[in-house]
């Protein structure tokens, strides 16, 4: 593995360290303060998350044989391992933008200014991160994975606008009923 390889292995696990500790301090936060915090899906929420985790599977299923076919028929196209990577992106997008859309993504008390920023900064830092190798997402022809930096930034795009553009939506229909 070359140092590329384990920034980006280490990028995976310091985020997930960053989350689980995050994660504790602010229930241990809230515990302590004695504040009650359900942040659990109601029922409705879970269904429509059965439904998007049900249409994300289908979609990587597809993709993954469409990618077979491909790959037998024109030959491999991306390095080892990109192109099963971004097939996870386009399922992970169809799960967050059918969550989005069914007001599944988060729970009734989260805020979604939260979820905002969240997208924001991982936009920020692979575009950032992109920035570096903008002309080398090709290796002897094949996509590699100096590519995957911006599709992620394009896929947290893209789940940034879903959910700003159901924000307004909301609130124009909010403002509909007064």
């Amino acid at each position: 593995m070359d140092a590329r390889m384990w920034g980006f292995l280490t990028g995976i696990f310091l985020t997930a360290v960053v989350v689980a500790v995050s994660s504790y301090v602010r229930r241990r936060k809230r515990a302590k303060s004695g504040e009650i915090w359900d942040d659990s899906f109601d029922e409705r929420q879970q269904a429509a998350r059965g439904k998007a985790f049900e249409a994300a599977f289908f979609t990587l299923l597809f993709y993954l044989l469409v990618n077979a076919a491909v790959i037998k028929i024109a030959g491999i196209w991306a390095q080892p391992g990109v192109d099963g990577v971004m097939g996870i992106f386009i399922s992970i997008g169809v799960f967050g933008i059918i969550c989005i859309r069914s007001d599944a993504f988060m729970t009734l008390r989260e805020k979604p200014k939260t979820y905002l920023l969240l997208f924001g900064l991982v936009v920020l830092i692979q575009t950032m991160a992109s920035v570096d190798s903008l002309h080398t997402f090709t290796t002897d022809g094949l996509l590699n994975w100096n590519l995957l930096s911006p599709v992620c930034g394009v896929l947290f795009l893209i789940l940034m606008a879903s959910l700003l553009l159901k924000m307004r939506r909301d609130r124009l229909t909010d403002g509909d009923d007064i």
